[in-house]
């Protein structure tokens, strides 16, 4: 593999941002053609294939998404957003067991985060884990307590924790 020319590595930032910018505006055809020519230029530039993992999750084609994480993590086993976005793939095909180790995992090398708590109590109340769930999403508000997905899914879990113990 050849070295970058300074003017390439420059050329490449330019023509991540105009992709990024169509991502923001729901042109994914477009961004997805300009991270696969950012591609052919750096085949390894790890922020082009994980925007494109996540426009394919978006897309609802978690197998091409799930692949692009792979080489992703294949490149940098230890990248959080390739490890995001395979767990979030995972929940998509209610593998809720793989959410848990995937975000635990995130948990361990990175610390924990607002995303992957959040989702690993989304896993956990898919479960019927309640308890463990309300746990997880505490643990999220703690990065923003504002957050209107955790404490929905805060107040469905409390709920139903309830609920177990009140049946008639």
């Amino acid at each position: 593999s050849k070295k970058l020319l300074e003017q390439d590595k420059e050329d490449l930032q330019v023509l991540f941002h105009l992709a990024r910018y169509h991502q923001l505006m729901d042109d994914s055809e477009k961004a997805l053609n300009i991270f696969e020519n950012i591609l052919k230029i750096d085949k390894n530039h790890i922020d082009s294939i994980n925007l494109q993992a996540h426009i394919y999750h978006n897309l609802e084609q978690i197998e091409k998404s799930n692949n692009l994480f792979q080489k992703v993590l294949g490149l940098d086993e230890h990248n959080r957003q390739a490890l995001l976005g395979t767990a979030q793939n995972a929940y998509e095909l209610n593998n809720y067991q793989k959410v848990i180790e995937i975000t635990n995992k995130i948990k361990t090398i990175h610390g924990d985060d607002i995303s992957s708590a959040a989702l690993r109590g989304d896993a956990f109340y898919e479960m019927k884990e309640f308890d463990y769930a309300r746990n997880n999403f505490y643990t999220a508000l703690k990065f923003d307590g504002n957050d209107i997905h955790v404490l929905y899914w805060l107040g469905r879990s409390i709920f139903e924790y309830h609920s177990k113990f009140n049946m008639t």
